[in-house]
């Protein structure tokens, strides 16, 4: 296959763009993004609250957003993304702040904290939580089951008692 074939099948992809309909998490932007083969496609949408949706190309460029999306759909679109778990350590007006446990499977070496956006359980401070990674955005997921919460219960009582975190230690 040449160059010029790629070329003429991505252009065709595109072109069927507008038969298709995705789902994509959006928060404080009107752009959102899908693949056609391969490559992120951009597409403006109207602006809208924070939430998941139903999103329906027009053309080339615009995009409309035609429901919420459901459970399963959220789901379906997570499930292809990088899992990564994080600490909750702040809520923000409508996003929490987390710093990733440093064993995260994707080997993901991030120093900073970082946000999660459409968080839509009610995390206690210090719960882990799994969120999809899809490049630039951690989108949450759910709780950890798997976190120890008496880990996190001393976590949160040793911050509200001003203890100094170089010298807490959590003894199982």
């Amino acid at each position: 296959m040449s160059v010029f074939d790629l070329i003429d099948d991505l252009g065709e992809e595109e072109e069927s763009l507008t038969e298709t309909k995705f789902v994509s998490p959006v928060f404080h932007t009107d752009i959102v993004a899908t693949w056609v083969k391969g490559f992120v496609h951009k597409l403006k949408i109207p602006f809208t609250d924070p939430g998941w949706y139903r999103i329906h190309p027009i053309d080339m460029f615009n995009a409309e957003i035609v429901g919420e999306a459901d459970f399963i759909q959220r789901e379906q679109y997570l499930k292809k993304l990088p899992k990564v778990r994080i600490i909750l350590i702040s809520k923000q007006k409508d996003f929490h702040i987390g710093i990733p446990l440093k064993n995260n499977a994707h080997g993901l070496s991030i120093e900073n904290t970082i946000p999660v956006f459409l968080v839509d359980d009610i995390p206690s401070l210090f719960d882990t939580v799994i969120c999809g990674f899809d490049g630039s955005s951690f989108w949450y997921n759910d709780i950890d089951i798997k976190n120890d919460p008496a880990k996190c219960d001393f976590m949160r009582n040793s911050f509200e008692n001003g203890a100094d975190p170089t010298k807490s230690r959590f003894k199982a």
